[in-house]
């Protein structure tokens, strides 16, 4: 609970702090003591036993959080003033996370190639995940050259295929990945939806040992994806929908069939091509859900929509299934309403039914 507040803190204080030029960023310390009910006295955790990087991520968000509460139109904010502060900021990784609210906040569009190049070449990890995150926030839907060439480097199908493979870290790469989306916002450019489409497939495939890494690019290319092309079915005749919607359905229809056919495949959650058919339908639903924003396509919807018998519900993994119900509920945006009447409709009648049978007893 402790190491997910300054996630609470940083939608809490979003955008409430005004600051001058001459003042510093202000990031309060991650706290992991405690205090025992019973006597007062404070506990702390002991970290010897935890992994190496226990509080890498806490503190990563703890340099967002503290980015977020500065008022985003502020004037005062630039290059310089980032670069003031990075001395007084006693972890990097806090200081990687607070270059991130930087971009998301618009104010890393001006940071000089100079200054961009002497933190890509830290190589510290999460340095580059919030510096390539917080860049093309910056700049999304911008399709900047130069971004874009950086973000290559990161992309093993944006380089040309005789090009040498660099050994990148798996959360550098799906940063990377995730960043060539918002660079591309909206853009529906063939090349990337091509690029992206070849990512969430490659991706998909056993080769990689890490199971972990490769669930996650696949995702990540899916949101890319999904932020390429977003909300364009709204906007039909535009671009040849028919065919990405088909490539994504049949990735999510692959995932659902390989795990209905065999246990065996459902329980090893890899279908006989070698591929992981827990990668493809995450990534495939997500940006499916993000083409068809707010369009309120019934087709797609129905398609997306949980599936109402025992036999079906019991069989999809319970994170598809929630996926599943947020991809409905983005197509169907227009639809929601604050009522119980509303929540109890995107609920498979079979479980309401079990509900109100439990209730009344």
């Amino acid at each position: 609970r402790s190491l997910a507040l300054p996630i609470g803190r940083g939608m809490f204080d979003y955008g409430s702090c005004i600051i001058l030029d001459t003042d510093l960023i202000f990031i309060p310390e991650l706290n992991i003591s405690g205090k025992a009910s019973s006597t007062n006295t404070t506990i702390s955790i002991d970290t010897l036993d935890k992994p190496l990087n226990f509080t890498f991520w806490p503190e990563f968000h703890n340099g967002v959080a503290a980015g977020l509460t500065l008022d985003p139109l502020s004037r005062h904010i630039d290059s310089s003033w980032i670069q003031f502060n990075q001395p007084h900021i006693s972890h990097r990784n806090e200081y990687a996370g607070f270059l991130m609210a930087m971009g998301l906040q618009g104010h890393l569009s001006s940071l000089s190639k100079f200054t961009m190049h002497e933190f890509l070449s830290r190589g510290h990890e999460l340095t580059l995940v919030g510096i390539l995150i917080g860049i093309s926030a910056a700049k999304r839907a911008s399709m900047d050259q130069d971004i874009t060439r950086m973000l290559s480097i990161h992309v093993r199908s944006l380089q040309p295929e005789s090009s040498m493979e660099l050994e990148i870290s798996p959360n550098v790469q799906t940063a990377a990945i995730l960043s060539v989306g918002l660079l591309y916002q909206g853009t529906s450019n063939r090349h990337i939806v091509d690029v992206l489409l070849n990512e969430i497939e490659r991706f998909s495939s056993c080769e990689m040992e890490n199971i972990f890494d490769r669930r996650c690019r696949c995702l990540s290319a899916g949101f890319a994806l999904g932020l390429t092309l977003l909300a364009l079915a709204k906007e039909r005749g535009i671009y040849p929908l028919k065919e990405i919607t088909e490539k994504l359905t049949n990735n999510i229809l692959g995932h659902f069939q390989n795990t209905f056919l065999d246990v065996s495949v459902r329980s090893q959650q890899i279908s006989d091509e070698g591929i992981d058919i827990m990668s493809l339908g995450p990534g495939s639903l997500m940006a499916l859900s993000m083409i068809y924003l707010k369009s309120g396509d019934k087709s797609i919807s129905n398609f997306l929509k949980p599936d109402d018998s025992y036999f079906l519900l019991d069989e999809t993994h319970p994170h598809i299934l929630l996926l599943q119900t947020i991809s409905y509920c983005l197509v169907q945006w227009n639809e929601i309403q604050p009522t119980q009447d509303w929540l109890d409709s995107i609920i498979p009648h079979i479980l309401i039914n079990n509900i109100n049978k439990d209730r009344k007893e």
